[in-house]
């Protein structure tokens, strides 16, 4: 191909014009790094998103319903629910409220969370795993309150397993000073392992009806959904039409909002490098159409329209385009793949996985890669436009000076 020989011999040939063989080269390893970093930028907050996405749906609640009712009362709808519908794995009802601990410290504000025996039975051995002691001895001390706290909870109000403590419900703070609030003496049981942050922030656990402040309770019910497809939340919204419920990524959206923010920020800066290095590209090959006149206006003498010089000269650019893509793309997926298969500690110790995860997204690779070449044609197109302007003769008289 005569345009592949012109690419040789201006490019790659050492008797070629020195500027422009430098400027034409630096501007191709830019492009391939920018191409390549937008790869791995890729991969990365691709296999960074997909592990927080699976450690949320394995930490949380795929959808949590808002309850009007105490779901241990009226629970057959919900229920009838859980039988007929596939999609649900299960439902786990709950009461939670907002209490005050009162410890020799000082008052701590704390959520506490009440489920049934059963539901706390059934819950995974992770996140519920020192729970059968307390589940053993409840049944035989029903009269003796007992909680479950996190670890968080425990070092943050200096306490050990076995200690007391005084629960008084939120509500109490609006009574008068002369009134004397309720209150409820507990004794701390268990303490939920925490390996996994499943249970962070200020929490307590309990069977559910041991906590009963009466008039002054604050009890919101609710019910907990596991479902066996939780990524595609939105197609269950028909079951549960008549109540009002957030799913995990409702309640993370700030967490998503981020992910997706700082993605699109390095990805427009990786983007406009590749730009700079296709109008560098642009800048050599003009460069060269201004030193190469006279070759020009000699091909127009053996008969070449202009038409087909222009496509020459695009095509001298587009070659040099396509090996900085094409080393970009090369070097990216073989980033992404080391990665992906050799975890390595790279990150700092206070992180609990250290590893860099990365994910093999063909899709978005064609993407780069097409969105690479279509910059780099236009880019290329653009500086051999002028030629159409300039007539042959023109082109002989200014080389001839």
């Amino acid at each position: 191909m005569f345009s592949f020989y012109l690419f040789r011999r201006y490019f790659l040939s050492s008797r070629s014009t020195s500027l422009v063989k430098v400027v034409a080269w630096i501007c191709l390893f830019g492009l391939a790094v920018s191409v390549a970093a937008l790869i791995l930028i890729t991969s990365i907050m691709g296999g960074f998103g997909k592990a927080i996405t699976s450690r949320l749906i394995s930490n949380e609640p795929h959808l949590i319903i808002d309850l009007k009712e105490n779901p241990f009362l009226t629970q057959h709808e919900l229920n009838f629910i859980k039988q007929k519908q596939q999609e649900v794995q299960d439902i786990h009802f709950f009461e939670t409220q907002d209490l005050i601990i009162k410890t020799p410290l000082g008052f701590k504000g704390v959520v506490a969370t009440g489920y049934s025996l059963e539901d706390l039975k059934n819950k995974s051995s992770s996140e519920f795993g020192t729970l059968k002691s307390y589940l053993t001895n409840t049944a035989s001390q029903k009269n003796q309150r007992e909680i479950l706290l996190n670890y968080e909870l425990l070092a943050e109000l200096n306490l050990n397993v076995g200690d007391e403590l005084t629960l008084i419900p939120l509500k109490s703070l609006l009574l008068p000073p002369s009134m004397v609030p309720p209150i409820k003496k507990v004794k701390i049981k268990d303490v939920i392992k925490d390996d996994n942050h499943k249970s962070s922030g200020f929490s307590i656990f309990y069977e559910r009806g041991t906590l009963d402040f009466g008039q002054y309770s604050q009890m919101k019910y609710g019910a907990e959904v596991e479902l066996k497809n939780p990524e595609n939340y939105l197609s269950y919204q028909h079951l549960f039409k008549n109540y009002k419920f957030s799913s995990w990524i409702d309640r993370n959206s700030t967490l998503f909002f981020a992910l997706k923010l700082e993605r699109f920020i390095m990805t427009l800066f990786i983007v406009l490098a590749i730009i700079i290095s296709c109008l560098g590209i642009s800048s050599s090959l003009f460069l060269l159409m201004t030193q190469k006149g006279k070759d020009i206006g000699i091909l127009h003498a053996m008969g070449l329209s202009q038409r087909e010089i222009i496509k020459t000269f695009t095509r001298l650019g587009f070659y040099l385009a396509l090996i900085g893509i094409f080393l970009g793309l090369f070097i990216g997926v073989s980033g992404s793949a080391f990665f992906r298969f050799n975890r390595f500690n790279i990150l700092p110790a206070m992180y609990e996985d250290r590893t860099i995860p990365a994910v093999f997204d063909p899709l978005s690779y064609l993407l780069i890669t097409v969105s690479a070449i279509l910059l780099a044609l236009i880019a290329c197109y653009l500086p051999t436009r002028h030629l159409s302007r300039i007539k042959p003769a023109e082109l002989l008289k200014i080389t001839g000076r």
